[in-house]
């Protein structure tokens, strides 16, 4: 059983006509839009806002608009028609259903993807998770395509896309497992799982069509019908209503959209826009068109609307525009001249501003008396001379502590009698001739006792009583700046641009004490609570004066960033001074001393005299072509509005790059050493700035400090040399804070020759080089040496084969001969013997002086022959032997001759000098080395000849190292060992 309840819901209409604190801004073709009609609006993960068209689909980011549009001879565009349902998956790719396709947006490479059914179908996209998007054509029906495995499937093949469908039709219920169909006016739900039903709300509600319906993120349905809005729930069943506030024409509900936090609906249609408090169950906003605002809906149909996660209403004003609704912002607002009404301001210039105890706007102008200006209903009501002003043309307005009313004019003076309803005038009867522009009041200063001080072209006057009388005996030219510092007595004027003159009022006729800042213009003053710090506003810029010590300490101008040097009032709210100035309305940080641009809907160029804060806080300016409003809200701003800072573009070598992923998307960018001329487009994502974005830049590895942008969004770097580099990007946004910056990290590789590997390559192929080449170098030294040395072991061998052939041939004849003559004729056995003695030494001597051809014997065998000759002839009787260890392996025939020469030395070493009675010669073999050892029992190597070694033992070393050998001596005075170690594959 289904139940109805009549909600009772209170509709506030808040007059932003007047006043409201939002800012309404239009997006258009001449924006950049491919048409005004956006039937569907997603605002993604990135920040940016998708706006659909009949003609493809547009990006927006607060600065610049997107378009992308259909081409037949590109597949990368999206497909042709209008857009039909956009949705997000949690890879951030966008999925757009149009008049021909499915279209997926995929953000890795900023181009299109088409998923066609057989053929060209309307196709409506409506929810998309992290594998599937779901959608539903007029030719398949309800679809899921899942993009990670790539496969459809159908879900109901019989409920098909119709045209007569509503804007907002169809929604995905995951909590049930169904969806929620909207079809002439009947609300449906198919449900998928676990079983497939589908069922009919039909009569829902009696004698009302439903035109559009949402899905909330608690499971209701809302339903919008020509009279009210009703809250459907399910379990149990029942219907809550909510009546719309009344108009003249029937109400037709096009859309409805639950915002970002879940808290209100956005409701659109023929009558503008609706904003449901879902908390209260409230209607608490409504805008409209109203003609000639720009500050408001641009039409009242209205297509689509939804709040996105910072507030801001995005709304389709059918089919001019696409609005932008942004809350609770500060920005200076104009009042709105209505051209037909002759009680308006008119875009009359602004001089006197004050607010009376009922809440009426007193506005002066410069040309056309006062304004009283009711806020509540909005109506002005005007006054002029003949309602009693002594002049049109208005200086100052003022409301006394009794709320009386006293208007300054270039010609007298006046009060305003409530009962009357008209103005009584006060003129100054003094000496004319003294004081001929005495009636000329620019300035109105209330005292305790009923008493004002007025500022006028011939000095200061006192007014009391209705009469008047000078203040001093000076008559200089006022500018209308008036303080008083009651505790001190002073009285602090402006001199027409001969800067400020203190007046001392204790005394009985006040006095000038003092004259500051002479030569300039001094408009107003105004001294913060409790504070010693007097501000003052001029020509020359915003200056502070320590009223302890007397002087001006401080000096703020454009350089400074103010906006303008010529500065008219001051206005604090929130700890902030709020400054008029010839350029715009500027917000100042006294503590800090810094100045903040604000919002402005047009430069102004304001007076003095026109600013007041109302009792609500709002704050009023004059400016030489109307009245300005704002109410600052939040001045004390911390978090920037800032979304997202995202690179458009990028540029290698002055050609666009076609970077895959997407630029956009990356992190991290890797380059050749010749992609080394860069150019960078980047934005903001900001809908509050209206562009007014600071950028600055440093690529970090490259720049030593941040590069100012300004305003520009593009850097271009030219020839980086390889390394690593992290490009940061900082926005700033109009209320002068900081978003996280961009971080980009960029490698350019270098070019082979110039990498580590490459360089330590080099470095290798250099060092084996040299080493090559000094072993080279070396081996060709060394082989010098051994030719040398062969030469000369050659020469020595040859002449050893001379010597010998001459002791044998020659001297071995005459001795013979000699011995034959003593032994045969003489017979003298002594010198027989003695001959026989020197004929055996000659004939060993010459024996080892022999060559001996080892092309026909071997070492091993020659060693035996001198062994044996040894042994036959050693006159100490040393008994020699020679052994041999393993298989013998053959030198080369030279260097066997020297190894030959080697033991030769050896032995002789030991005949001579040992005095041993054995020895041995010992040569071992293996595959790469002889080792000779040569040992005796003799009393070992005399040190004295060890240190200063023998012609002998020098031979046997030149030998040794001729052959690449190793010698070792072992000598314990018991015996010698000598080691000689030769290899065999040298």
């Amino acid at each position: 059983m289904m139940r109805v309840f009549i909600g009772i819901s209170i509709f506030l209409i808040y007059s932003f006509q007047l006043l409201g604190q939002i800012d309404i801004r239009h997006l258009t073709i001449k924006d950049g839009l491919t048409q005004g009609s956006a039937y569907y609006m997603l605002k993604d993960s990135r920040g940016f806002v998708w706006m659909s068209s009949e003609e493809g689909i547009n990006r927006y980011d607060g600065t610049q608009i997107v378009s992308y549009t259909h081409s037949n001879n590109d597949t990368t565009t999206i497909g042709s028609g209008a857009i039909r349902g956009i949705v997000e998956d949690s890879q951030g790719d966008l999925w757009i259903g149009t008049s021909q396709c499915l279209n997926r947006y995929v953000r890795q490479k900023n181009s299109f993807e088409r998923y066609y059914a057989t053929t060209s179908s309307i196709t409506n996209a409506f929810y998309a998770n992290d594998h599937e998007v779901w959608y539903i054509n007029d030719l398949q029906g309800i679809m899921a395509y899942n993009f990670q495995k790539k496969y459809f499937r159908h879900i109901f093949p019989h409920v098909k896309n119709q045209e007569h469908f509503s804007l907002s039709f169809i929604a995905h219920d995951t909590r049930r497992k169904g969806i929620w169909l909207l079809s002439n006016g009947q609300l449906l739900f198919y449900q998928y799982a676990p079983k497939y039903k589908s069922i009919l709300y039909n009569n829902l509600i009696s004698h009302q069509t439903i035109t559009a319906f949402e899905l909330d993120s608690t499971g209701n349905i809302w339903l919008g019908t020509n009279t009210s809005l009703y809250k459907m729930q399910l379990s149990p069943l029942r219907l809550t209503k909510f009546n719309f506030p009344p108009q003249k024409t029937p109400y037709s509900i096009y859309n409805i959209k639950e915002s970002a936090n879940h808290q209100q609906l956005a409701i659109a249609g023929n009558f503008g826009l609706l904003i449901f408090n879902q908390t209260n169950n409230r209607f608490e906003k409504s805008y409209t068109h109203i003609p000639n605002d720009p500050n408001s809906l641009a039409n009242n149909e209205t297509a689509f609307a939804m709040i996105d996660n910072q507030q801001i209403i995005w709304v389709n004003s059918d089919p001019i525009s696409n609005d932008v609704i942004l809350p609770q912002t500060y920005k200076v607002h104009s009042f709105i001249d209505n051209p037909n009404d002759m009680l308006d301001l008119n875009q009359n210039a602004i001089r006197g501003l004050a607010e009376d105890n009922q809440g009426y706007l007193w506005i002066g102008t410069i040309s056309d008396g006062v304004r009283r200006y009711n806020r509540a209903t909005g109506q002005f009501k005007k006054y002029t001379i003949a309602n009693g002003l002594p002049d049109n043309s208005i200086r100052q307005i003022i409301v006394d502590k009794k709320g009386a009313i006293w208007v300054a004019t270039a010609y007298g003076f006046c009060m305003f009698n409530a009962i009357t309803d008209r103005f009584q005038s006060y003129s100054n009867p003094l000496d004319k001739q003294k004081y001929q522009d005495a009636n000329y009041i620019n300035g109105i200063l209330p005292l305790k006792d009923n008493a004002f001080i007025l500022s006028t072209l011939s000095g200061l006057f006192v007014f009391k009583g209705q009469s008047f009388k000078p203040f001093s005996d000076d008559n200089q030219p006022q500018t209308g700046a008036l303080y008083l510092d009651e505790k001190e007595q002073l009285l602090y004027t402006a001199w027409k641009e001969k800067g400020i003159v203190i007046y001392d009022m204790k005394l009985s006729k006040p006095s000038v004490v003092s004259n500051l800042v002479k030569g300039s213009y001094v408009f107003s003053f105004y001294r913060m609570p409790n504070s010693n710090s007097l501000w003052i506003c001029t020509n020359q810029g915003l200056l502070k004066y320590d009223i302890g010590q007397k002087k001006i300490i401080t000096t703020l101008g454009t350089e400074q960033g103010l906006s303008s040097n010529v500065v008219y009032g001051i206005l604090e709210e929130n700890g902030y001074l709020w400054l008029s100035t010839n350029r715009g309305i500027v917000r100042f940080d006294p503590k800090r001393e810094v100045f903040s641009k604000i919002k402005q809907d047009l430069l102004k160029e304001y007076n003095s005299n026109a600013y007041l804060k109302t009792q609500d806080g709002t704050l009023f300016f004059g400016s030489t072509t109307g009245l300005s409003y704002f109410k600052p809200l939040f001045p004390k701003q911390t978090v920037s509005t800032i979304v997202n800072t995202y690179i458009t573009q990028l540029s290698i070598n002055n050609k666009p790059a076609q970077s895959i992923p997407f630029i956009g998307e990356l992190t991290q960018l890797d380059l050749k050493y010749s992609e080394n001329t860069l150019a960078f487009d980047f934005v903001a994502i900001d809908y509050f700035s209206e562009g007014d974005i600071s950028y600055s830049v440093q690529l970090e590895g490259f720049d030593r400090k941040r590069i100012q942008l300004g305003t520009q969004h593009s850097i271009r770097y030219t020839q980086l040399p390889p390394g690593n580099y992290q490009l940061k990007i900082y926005a700033t946004n109009y209320a002068g804070i900081d978003a996280p910056p961009k971080v980009l990290a960029i490698t350019i590789t270098p070019p082979f020759w110039q990498t580590y590997l490459f360089k330590i390559s080099v470095l290798l192929v250099l060092i084996l080089f040299i080493y090559l080449l000094s072993k080279y170098y070396f081996r060709s030294k060394l082989l010098e040496q051994r030719r040398r040395y062969r030469t000369i072991i050659n020469t020595q061998e040859s002449e050893r084969q001379r010597i010998a052939q001459d002791l044998h041939d020659d001297i071995g004849n005459s001795l013979a001969a000699i011995k034959n003559i003593v032994s045969h004729q003489y017979n003298l056995p002594d010198i027989e013997q003695m001959l026989n003695q020197v004929s055996e030494d000659m004939r060993n001597i010459s024996h080892n002086l022999a060559s001996i051809n080892f092309q026909q014997t071997s070492l091993i065998k020659a060693t035996e022959i001198l062994i044996l000759r040894h042994n036959e002839s050693s006159k100490h009787k040393i008994k020699y032997q020679f052994m041999v260890n393993g298989n013998e392996k053959r030198l080369q025939y030279d260097n066997e001759l020297i190894a030959y020469r080697i033991v030769c030395e050896l032995l002789n070493n030991i005949e001579k000098h040992s005095q041993a009675h054995n020895a041995i010669v010992q040569f071992s073999f293996t595959d790469t080395l002889l080792t000779i050892v040569v040992e005796d029992d003799g009393v070992g190597i005399n040190k004295s000849l060890t240190n200063q070694k023998g012609i002998g033992m020098n031979n046997i070393e030149s030998r040794v190292r001729f052959l690449n050998g190793t010698l070792v001596i072992d000598d314990d005075g018991n015996g010698t060992i000598i080691i000689v170690d030769i290899p065999l594959n040298k």
